[in-house]
């Protein structure tokens, strides 16, 4: 069985070695590293907010609704893209907190519909990116984020990721939206269902 000690691997195995008298010295020494490893750990656990209920554990870039069993991002720009898969019969999808990611029906490699690698630059492209337009102002922005990326102090960003499908909320210019995906089951397909809604009075937007 092999355990990974992270970054403390080489310092276990040097002090062992330098206790290397008795295969008892060795043990010991083994057992000291861990457990100040394990100390270590628990230190770093962030704490939990005293007004959000014990249940739920907040992390930077998000945290787990334990009612509707999803786990909330509440922010897009996540280290790496997090995957969530869609479908579970011959058509398959797998797709980012971002809308990134591809589809493939029965083989991932022969059969893909849409083109995506893990390691490409920039990241987590292409995708599924749907695009609104003010016409008023020519501005211009996508429901996911990507890969528009409007600076995060002028748009508003969820995404929840449940079991077969994915939902992302956003906001920006005073109109929202809800995007999400899911692939039926029995069906060879992928549906994008978004809702638009325009925010702040009865001015009418038009938007493309």
């Amino acid at each position: 069985m092999l355990i990974d000690l992270g970054p403390i691997g080489p310092l276990i195995l040097m002090f062992a070695y330098r206790c290397k008298t008795s295969a008892i010295s060795s043990f010991f020494a083994l057992k000291i590293m861990l457990k100040l490893w394990f100390r270590g750990i628990r230190k770093s656990e962030p704490r939990i907010h005293s007004q959000v209920p014990k249940e739920i554990w907040i992390m930077k870039y998000g945290h787990f609704d334990k009612e509707k069993k999803e786990y909330i991002i509440t922010r897009p720009d996540t280290p790496l893209p997090w995957i969530n898969y869609l479908g579970a019969e011959e058509y398959c999808a797998l797709m980012s907190n971002t809308g990134g990611g591809y589809s493939f029906y029965k083989d991932p490699k022969e059969r893909r519909l849409l083109r995506y690698r893990y390691n490409n630059v920039p990241q987590d492209r292409g995708g599924r990116y749907l695009y609104l337009r003010d016409n008023e102002t020519k501005d211009y922005w996508s429901t996911s984020w990507q890969p528009v990326l409007k600076d995060l102090k002028d748009y508003k960003y969820e995404c929840r990721v449940g079991l077969g499908y994915t939902t992302i909320s956003s906001e920006y210019a005073g109109i929202s939206t809800k995007a999400a995906y899911f692939v039926p089951l029995g069906e060879n397909l992928e549906i994008w269902m978004l809702e638009v809604k325009a925010n702040g009075g009865a001015k009418t937007r038009d938007l493309s």
